[in-house]
């Protein structure tokens, strides 16, 4: 029996969960009649086909508008130049609706990359959501097919049989189904 340590984040829930587990699979009726199987979520969340194609896919999005907020600073860069050069040669009036006018410029700038970073998380959560979907019916369709009764998330173990990992039989079928799914990001 080969076992392995994964680390976590919530160490009080996971010793809890390890201790029912304990509990359950002591039990003679639950022992003989109960399959259990473990997958890593995280895992599958990160390196998938599927996973990956949506980091690609953010990342792309994310340096497009990078590349476009750079322009917006660059030319308000020059708008401020230009309107502080022109501050002796212009009337307060004139002045003042030009520095009005950059203050409006500076404030749709802002609005736009809260927007656009909105946009991107959102897209990101539902395609993420999505993948997750997937697993969870990948899981699902495995548990039945292997007669698992229980399938419980690698997060919340300590310590694991290998033979109870299900998480490369899920990742193949996953990777062989789902190899890509599309980040969704709203227009303006």
């Amino acid at each position: 029996m080969v076992l392995r340590y994964a680390g976590f984040k919530q160490p009080l829930f996971a010793m809890l969960t390890l201790f029912a587990l304990v509990v359950m699979l002591a039990s003679p009726a639950f022992a003989t009649s109960t399959k259990v199987a473990v997958v890593d979520v995280q895992k599958l969340m990160s390196v998938s086909k599927a996973a990956v194609s949506i980091q690609k896919q953010i990342e792309d999005k994310r340096q497009s508008y990078q590349k476009e907020f750079a322009k917006h600073e660059d030319e308000l860069r020059k708008t401020e130049k230009s309107l502080a050069e022109a501050r002796n040669v212009m009337s307060a009036d004139e002045f003042n609706k030009k520095r009005e006018g950059f203050e409006n410029s500076l404030l749709e700038t802002r609005k736009l990359v809260q927007k656009r970073r909105r946009s991107l998380e959102t897209a990101a959560a539902d395609s993420l959501g999505q993948l997750r979907n997937k697993i969870v019916a990948i899981v699902a369709n495995i548990a039945d097919s292997g007669e698992y009764d229980l399938v419980i998330n690698r997060q919340n173990i300590i310590l694991v049989d290998k033979s109870m990992d299900i998480t490369e039989q899920v990742l193949a079928e996953l990777d062989k189904t789902v190899a890509k799914i599309d980040v969704k990001v709203e227009k303006d």
